[in-house]
């Protein structure tokens, strides 16, 4: 069942239609935006999007409505698959300086649902730092974010990223039951079955060990409603069943989110990892085969790299 929403020529609902994550049933009202359309690639027929088009971009069964004497907007029905649409972060000429310190010198950094980027670094070339900035909790000399093609200047408002970092922490006397309450909303239920979660419901988090909690920390993220996922370090402090297990959430959740991690377990970020970046000299170098982590020396010569979707075959 949709519910119908008309708007007139110019109003971008087709623009908030993709940006909402994880919308089941929308009613999308298309006018006759050139430059809309142009800007999610849907093809013009007639200066209107087709309707196979649409069925293209996830919007089942569209059909166009009759349009009404004199009303210049085009109208469109049908459910939309929340997981068709490829949502995209961009961050672009990043650059960054603590003092006469340069830490990044126009750093380039992209991903996209349904892939996991994993970000590796020698300690203060700028992982975190680079992080933080794509949130928007930390000035830069010069950025540009960009998110499913819009500019923002502070990215956490727009609600679609979450960031874990390091010093994550939250009150002491909170339990983990309304932790997770406020955490996430959608996948809720999915996370409180988890069965580490499960047996902690009705504990306070400062009766959770220092890994337990961080382990928490890292669940709620992969969990979150926000479909960009910035992950800083979040295997520290687990010990490796832990770590593995969250290996796993995120692959089994990156169909449907956008995973950017740092962390220096390297193995492990590199066998979960769809696309590597290497931060050096202030600039970020795409990694596509293991030898070029020895070359740029992150890794020491002879050390082990696992197999990654990144590179076809380890060191």
């Amino acid at each position: 069942m949709a519910a119908q929403c008309r708007v007139q020529p110019g109003r971008s609902v087709f623009h908030r239609c993709l940006q909402k994550p994880g919308g089941c049933i929308h009613f999308a009202s298309l006018c006759k935006g050139r430059r809309l359309c142009r800007q999610f690639g849907i093809a013009l027929r007639q200066g209107f999007p087709n309707t196979p088009v649409l069925q293209e971009h996830g919007f089942q069964h569209a059909q166009p409505f009759r349009r009404q004497p004199g009303d210049r907007s085009l109208h469109f029905f049908g459910t939309r698959n929340p997981g068709h649409f490829m949502q995209t972060l961009t961050a672009d000429s990043i650059t960054k300086s603590f003092g006469s310190r340069q830490v990044l010198n126009g750093v380039y950094l992209s991903c996209q649902t349904g892939r996991v980027t994993g970000l590796l670094g020698r300690n203060g070339s700028g992982k975190s730092t680079l992080l933080k900035i794509v949130y928007g909790i930390e000035p830069a000399s010069f950025q540009h974010v960009r998110i499913n093609g819009r500019h923002y200047n502070r990215p956490y408002r727009s609600g679609l990223l979450h960031l874990l970092s390091q010093n994550y922490e939250i009150p002491a006397q909170l339990h983990t039951g309304s932790f997770i309450g406020i955490s996430c909303f959608k996948y809720r239920e999915v996370l409180s079955a988890l069965p580490f979660v499960k047996d902690r419901l009705n504990m306070g988090i400062h009766t959770l060990s220092g890994g337990e909690r961080r382990f928490l920390f890292v669940l709620a993220a992969i969990y979150s409603d926000a479909p960009f996922v910035l992950l800083d370090e979040p295997f520290a402090n687990l010990s490796p069943l832990l770590a593995e297990e969250a290996m796993q959430h995120i692959k089994a959740m990156k169909a449907h989110k956008a995973f950017v991690l740092t962390d220096h377990r390297y193995a492990q970020l590199i066998s979960c990892s769809d696309d590597l970046i290497l931060l050096h000299n202030n600039s970020n170098y795409t990694i596509r085969a293991p030898e070029e982590l020895v070359r740029y020396g992150y890794l020491p010569q002879g050390a082990f790299i696992p197999e990654s979707e990144s590179f076809p075959s380890p060191l």
